[in-house]
């Protein structure tokens, strides 16, 4: 029997997915606007057909599959083996779209690295935080470094990341590469993971301070650009 399939619109532009009993909560929520509605607003600010961007933290492809229509190329990661799984079968759905993927964990050195969840595989709240969770596997890891290396990555304008608390430790390590080359990045930040959560959201300002601009979204995420840009 065929996988069963749905289609998800958003501001116009469609795609397929496999309607997952599990996963079919999250999709009702995405079309009707419900899910995070500012990131696909900054996914139509910032992404354009001449550059690529990097999809940290992918999950089972909502962002990728929306992202990948308006950019000339998505390089998605996703460290959680299950959700991995999930996005390779729903960009086999829309074999049109230019996306590179990799069962890989953005990290602060290559090599590995041990991950978790509070709940179960699959779900989209993975973190290096959550390592001594009941729920854990290794991962493999790569710099920022490397990973444009790897890929041969040349024309990167966007970076989103959302990696549950993990973004306290890798934005700094990120430092001298996001310098050096400038994109915008769509940061979500997760103080609820930490003891110190504020201290340290202030800190991850900080270290971004040498861009241009930087928001502070009302939904929490952190938008820093070279670009003005109005409000979301």
């Amino acid at each position: 029997m065929l996988p069963t399939t749905r289609t998800i619109t958003i501001h116009g532009r469609s795609f397929t997915v496999r309607d997952d009993p599990e996963d079919r909560e999250f999709w009702d929520l995405v079309t009707p606007g419900k899910w995070e509605p500012q990131t696909f607003r900054v996914f139509d600010r910032f992404l354009d057909a001449e550059h690529s961007y990097i999809d940290v933290g992918a999950w089972i492809g909502p962002t990728v599959l929306y992202g990948a229509q308006l950019a000339k190329r998505c390089y998605a990661l996703e460290p959680d083996p299950l959700a991995f799984g999930k996005l390779l079968q729903n960009l086999a759905l829309n074999p049109g779209l230019a996306v590179s993927v990799a069962q890989t964990c953005l990290e602060r050195y290559s090599g590995t690295v041990r991950l978790g969840n509070r709940s179960r595989l699959g779900d989209s709240v993975s973190s290096r935080l959550f390592a001594n969770a009941d729920v854990t596997w290794e991962s493999s890891s790569v710099t920022i470094e490397d990973y444009v290396r790897q890929f041969d990555i040349r024309d990167c304008s966007f970076i989103k990341m959302d990696i549950e608390g993990g973004e306290f430790e890798l934005i700094p390590a990120m430092t001298t590469w996001l310098r050096e080359n400038r994109p915008t990045l769509y940061l979500s930040v997760h103080p609820q993971f930490v003891p110190d959560g504020a201290e340290q959201v202030a800190k991850v300002r900080d270290v971004l301070s040498f861009y241009r601009h930087r928001y502070v979204l009302p939904s929490g995420e952190i938008l820093a650009t070279e670009m003005d840009v109005d409000d979301f």
